[in-house]
């Protein structure tokens, strides 16, 4: 079987600050959420971003030889990386495999039934049972309406539950296709918000896509010139179709039906087939109707997912005067092809000349010590992304009178953050523009009755700082809020604790990525425990009489090392709650063990508790989490003062 493959673009990495906007369908006002949302980075490689505190890039490779097997006897001195034609030292190797013992990593695969014909399941079901492992993550979407893709079952490692979702999954039976083809099709609609789900997953991601034949006569169509192609997607839904899954780091695998009526069409020789080229423009593999194993021709789909090698080198000092910067990897081996992402973007950490106007007036404000007219509240919480780096995740309650009106019903502020050292420089930056569209005056005015929940992540590395935020719109409304951000150095080797993050609510995950970890996924920064997410408040102040909540999690680098049939006793806990004014007692839990908060190899436990605020009497008061081994050792403990009103 031919593999085809081409060169891919691959579109910068960039963060967007996005909002959305709810209406209550009772007669509520709005509901605001503020979210991060990457753009995912993708060709037939793995994306990345470059995040502030970062000291090096890594890139990950997928090599194969002519006739499409994985490559897993290479070493560092193969491979070369070039940033924007210079060649780079490569600092770090590893490779990553299900056949190294020891090596292996995780995996995606989503099972798209854009069609069904029949047998096609008792064949997936068939690869499901021959190839499921422990690494490897599957996820099941079907077409149950013309232009609507349902997901029938999020990615999970459990076979059982991949095989029940495909016994009774729907796959409509009503034509994929309608209007006349291809201007008409919403194909291209379905297939990309497929990859737009996809796209917050960490790396390469295989589209196994079970579809018809989408065919488009030549002379109506404006083929692009590209030596890379071998039959081009040639009308813009289709183009845009490929370019978004590369930009979400996804390759189609095709599989078509094999209906006479579309096979005769698509022999004509002024006929091209769309479906063959979006899995050969996205570095994927077509396979036509024939008579082959699909149980074992899927299971090469996954090996070859599962072999990656990791690259790591070091930017130069001067890499950070521009946002992106081109890559280029090179394997000195003839006949085999390497496939990688070509660019990688900064994120999170700014320059204050990349500071907006508004925004750096707005520092240049609160740094002067001005007094502001805005009220707004705070609370910085952190976690280790690695060792001696860790991701802030930042909650604002703000006075919605800092909105400026750009028209009756369209708001907008700025906001501009600075983390300094203790008496030293800046060491970080986040900016934003937060804007807010209102459908009716009722909403806006909804909205001006209660703080705005605003909230932002961003990496910065251990250390004593003095984070500062500024919150504005026009000359006239201004507000500052300053918090102490005291990271500890951590080497990765040791128990360790995270910051605790106070909340008030926590949700449901749901959705394609619930049961997913933090560490194979991009974007925010989840603080989710136990299949919910806790939404950090604005602020430490709670109410009298009503609970709340505090997250944090545990860092046990033992659980990364333990080997089949080894256990590890886990960490021992005890939370204490003291009144602020007089160090008396108020809450102790006595000894805990966090054991049930414990995942299989995984070193992060995430843990998230109630807190007995309904007990406490309005005052003043420090949260105290003590971690330690079983033994006693390695003490760790961390704290956060709230109020009760």
């Amino acid at each position: 079987m031919r593999t085809y493959r081409r060169r891919l673009y691959l579109r910068p990495a960039v963060w967007v600050a996005s909002v959305l906007l709810v209406a209550a369908l009772s007669g509520g006002g709005p509901t605001m959420l503020l979210a991060q949302t990457p753009a995912a980075s993708g060709s037939g490689g793995m994306e990345a971003t470059f995040r502030a505190g970062t000291q090096e890039v890594l890139v990950d490779a997928v090599v194969v030889d002519k006739n499409g097997d994985p490559q897993r006897d290479l070493t560092r001195r193969d491979f070369k990386i070039f940033e924007d034609g210079k060649e780079q030292k490569i600092t770090s190797f590893s490779i990553e495999s299900a056949e190294i013992p020891g090596h292996s990593s995780k995996h995606f695969i989503a099972l798209v039934f854009d069609s069904e014909w029949p047998e096609l399941r008792e064949d997936v079901l068939q690869f499901v049972d021959r190839y499921a492992a422990p690494d490897l993550y599957m996820a099941v979407f079907s077409r149950v309406l013309t232009n609507q893709m349902r997901l029938q079952q999020g990615f999970t490692a459990d076979a059982g539950r991949i095989k029940a979702a495909l016994r009774t999954m729907q796959v409509s039976t009503d034509s994929p296709l309608k209007g006349r083809m291809p201007l008409e099709n919403p194909f291209a609609d379905r297939i990309g918000g497929v990859a737009e789900a996809l796209a917050p997953v960490r790396g390469r991601k295989a589209m196994i896509l079970f579809s018809a034949s989408f065919g488009g006569l030549r002379a109506e169509l404006r083929r692009p010139r590209d030596a890379y192609y071998r039959s081009a997607p040639t009308q813009d839904p289709w183009l845009a179709l490929a370019d978004d899954c590369n930009a979400a780091n996804v390759s189609v695998y095709s599989f078509v039906s094999d209906n006479p009526r579309a096979l005769s069409f698509l022999q004509r020789p002024d006929t091209t087939d769309l479906v063959r080229d979006l899995a050969i423009g996205t570095g994927g593999k077509y396979t036509p109707p024939g008579d082959y194993d699909l149980a074992s021709y899927l299971g090469s789909v996954s090996a070859e997912q599962s072999d990656t090698y990791l690259l790591g080198y070091t930017p130069s000092a001067d890499a950070a005067d521009k946002p992106c910067h081109k890559l280029k990897v090179k394997v000195d081996r003839s006949g085999l092809d390497v496939n990688a992402r070509d660019s990688y973007c900064t994120a999170g950490q700014l320059l204050a000349r990349e500071l907006k106007p508004a925004q750096r007036a707005l520092e240049t404000r609160a740094a002067s010590g001005v007094l502001g007219n805005i009220a707004a509240g705070m609370q910085l919480s952190w976690f280790y992304s690695k060792p001696n780096e860790a991701v802030v995740d930042i909650a604002m309650d703000i006075d919605p009178r800092a909105m400026k009106m750009h028209g009756r019903l369209h708001g907008e502020f700025n906001l501009s953050g600075v983390a300094y050292r203790r008496g030293g420089p800046a060491a970080a930056r986040v900016g934003d523009t937060v804007k807010l569209d209102f459908r009716t005056p009722a909403q806006l005015e909804e909205f001006l009755k209660v703080p705005y929940r605003y909230s932002k992540q961003f990496d910065i590395a251990p250390g004593r700082y003095l984070f500062r935020m500024a919150v504005g719109s026009g000359d006239q409304a201004f507000g500052s809020v300053e918090e102490p951000l005291d990271i500890e150095p951590w080497s990765g080797q040791t128990l360790s604790v995270s910051g605790i993050a106070l909340g008030v609510k926590d949700y449901p995950l749901t959705g394609l990525t619930a049961e997913l970890d933090n560490s194979v996924l991009e974007g925010p920064r989840r603080l989710a425990s136990k299949g919910r997410e806790v939404a950090p408040m604005g602020g430490a102040q709670f109410h009298a009489g009503q609970n709340g909540l505090f997250y944090f999690e545990v860092y046990e680098p033992r659980l990364a090392q333990t080997t089949a049939g080894e256990t590890t006793r886990p960490p021992a806990m005890r939370i204490r709650i003291l009144d602020r004014a007089t160090g008396q007692e108020k809450h102790d839990s006595g000894p805990m063990d966090a054991g049930a908060w414990m995942r299989a190899g995984n070193p992060v436990i995430p843990i998230a508790l109630t807190l007995p605020v309904s007990d406490l009497p309005a005052g003043s008061y420090t949260l105290e989490v003590h971690v330690t081994h079983d033994n006693g050792e390695d003490a760790v403990a961390r704290s956060a003062d709230f109020d009760v009103k």
